[in-house]
Order: structure tokens, then sequence, then C-alpha cells
């Protein structure tokens, strides 16, 4: 006993992808399907809708300008990537700046500074001591 045909035999078949198989002559029920495919195909080829000629011209223009590289903004695409690389390198220009020179600080000449801030650190005397030195000041007169 043979098993039915699936519907992709069938469509497989109406479309001449493979042979009529002899199995629709023998099953009324795949001879049916068969017959309801048959129908609906021809229907459909036979209602087919007119395409406007002006319609196809137009799809027909837009594809050939797609293939030649033609776009229909004016803007050349081709020029993209050299722009974009102009705008970066007008960008870095814009943005660098020059680095201005190090200035020397006091503290790098001043051999004495260290000496100075070590002595008033790390001085041996208290700091309660100096409001001694207050009096003694030369300054005064």
């Amino acid at each position: 006993m043979r098993t039915h045909l699936t519907d992709d035999d069938l469509i497989r078949m109406l479309y001449g992808v493979e042979p009529q198989s002899g199995h629709l002559a023998e099953c009324e029920g795949c001879r049916a399907r068969w017959d309801r495919l048959a129908v609906r195909r021809k229907e459909l080829l036979e209602s087919r809708p007119e395409v406007p000629v002006d319609l196809l011209a137009r799809q027909r223009e837009a594809i050939r300008d797609r293939v030649l590289g033609r776009s229909r903004s004016g803007f050349p695409s081709r020029l993209a990537p050299a722009l974009a690389a102009v705008g970066v390198v007008v960008l870095a220009l814009v943005l660098s700046r020059p680095v201005p020179e190090p200035q020397p600080t006091r503290a790098a000449n001043d051999g004495g500074l260290y000496t100075e801030i070590y002595s008033l650190v790390e001085s041996p005397e208290p700091m309660a001591a100096e409001p001694i030195y207050g009096l003694f000041d030369n300054n005064l007169r």
C-alpha cells in the first residue's frame, strides 16, 4: 500500500519540477487535491492585475540608478568617505592646542627652600617659645 502524496509533492508536480506520479490515477483523495491545486493556480494566473506601464518604467529607472551607483538626492555617495575624513582632520586641528612651555617654579630654583621648611618643621624649640622671640624683636624702636 502506497502512502498519499504530500502537498509539497503535488506543488512540485504542478510547477513541473517533478513528473506526474502514477499515484494520481490510483488515489481519489490525491487526485481531488491535485485538481483543487490546478484550478486555484489557473484562477490566479488568469486574475493577474494589470500593472501600469509608468510604474514599471519608474521601477526600471530606479534599479538602473542603483546598479550604476547614481543617487537621486544630488549628493554623490562616493564623496561621503572623503568628506568624513576631511571633517575628522579639521576637527582634530580645531581641538588641538599647542601645549604651553612649563614655567619654572620657585621650589625648583630655590635650593634653600627645603632647608627652611625642614628647620620650621623640625625645630628643637617648642612653639610656646615663639612669643618670647617677639620681646626681643630688633625692629621695634
